[in-house]
């Protein structure tokens, strides 16, 4: 049995050398092979305020516990207490609160919600973005529902994505777009999911159907979209600097592989590589990522590919 991963540092979210987590090659989901950060330390957080053994530190994706490598089925998901004191996650023990380590919200509460926001990380699940909460359950949710504000991290007001739910908690992410994990990473110590993937039976889903104040309705959506068709009409004919930077993008197969791209109600852009070994094959990112270039649009993803499009046409009424 593996009980050391060879790597060199500490893990930014239980605080415990990487050298003490499972190996990389031992600890792949079994459907889409990102890699669990595993923990195989005996111990976590406060000394005996919580069972010992293994820790999962780091669920990379949304598959499944069914699709768990077998080093992370005997572990637990890490608790709030577990957390290394500089992670966002990280919550004190009631008994256990160390002053020097955390300091406590005196914000006057008749002006905050029931609970403090709890960090979360987003995984995708097709049009969703979904994330345990503290109940265990797996929440769906969409772009629209969390809304853009600041929060203090370490004494400083940063940027985040929060969302309040029904039962009075809220949770705050850094980013909604996860093509950037990794800058986000760089960025901020955290990055996807730690809670227990609950059976189906668990989930919750924030539909049109509920009353969630951050859900759009109809008029809303028009109102909020109105005038990008104009905009994306504007954009679709104002790459006009140069004609060779066209003839360019069209020949270079191999730099820039040419696709359809379309607005969706959501406001991402949804595109369908349309020649080469990956013809067919389909994508989503916001449409900030697509760059006027020549006289169409390029979006540099962050695994290295580039997709170049003549034109991004508006969603279909």
């Amino acid at each position: 049995m593996s009980t050391s991963s060879g790597r060199s540092k500490v893990c930014s979210r239980c605080d415990h050398a990487l050298n003490e987590h499972a190996k990389t090659n031992e600890s792949k989901c079994k459907k889409c092979k990102r890699v669990f950060d595993i923990c195989q330390a005996g111990y976590h957080g406060y000394e005996g305020a919580a069972p010992r053994g293994w820790r999962i530190c780091k669920v990379p994706c949304g598959c499944g516990e069914r699709y768990y490598p077998d080093k992370a089925r005997g572990a637990r998901p890490l608790q709030p207490h577990e957390y290394a004191t500089g992670h966002p996650g990280y919550r004190p023990l009631e008994g256990f609160a160390d002053s020097s380590s955390y300091i406590a919200d005196t914000t006057d509460p008749g002006t905050t919600p029931a609970h403090d926001p709890t960090y979360v990380d987003l995984s995708v699940n097709g049009d969703w973005l979904e994330f345990n909460n503290l109940n265990g359950e797996l929440i769906s949710t969409t772009r629209e529902h969390w809304q853009a504000t600041t929060i203090l991290y370490q004494g400083v007001p940063t940027p985040c994505f929060q969302l309040d739910d029904d039962t009075g908690y809220s949770y705050y992410t850094w980013s909604l777009d996860l093509d950037d994990a990794q800058e986000a990473t760089e960025q901020y110590p955290s990055e996807r999911s730690l809670g227990k993937q609950p059976e189906q039976a668990h989930r919750r889903t924030f539909s049109e159907e509920s009353d969630d104040p951050l859900q759009w309705s109809e008029e809303r959506f028009e109102a909020e979209t109105r005038g990008l068709n104009s905009e994306m009409e504007r954009l679709a004919v104002s790459g006009e600097s140069s004609q060779q930077a066209e003839e360019n993008l069209d020949s270079t197969g191999g730099e820039h592989e040419p696709v359809s791209a379309r607005m969706n109600r959501k406001g991402m852009v949804e595109f369908t590589v349309k020649s080469g070994k990956k013809k067919g094959e389909e994508g989503r990112s916001s449409k900030g990522k697509w760059k006027p270039e020549g006289r169409g649009f390029v979006y540099r993803r962050s695994d290295g590919r580039t997709f170049y499009a003549k034109e991004i046409k508006p969603a279909k009424k």
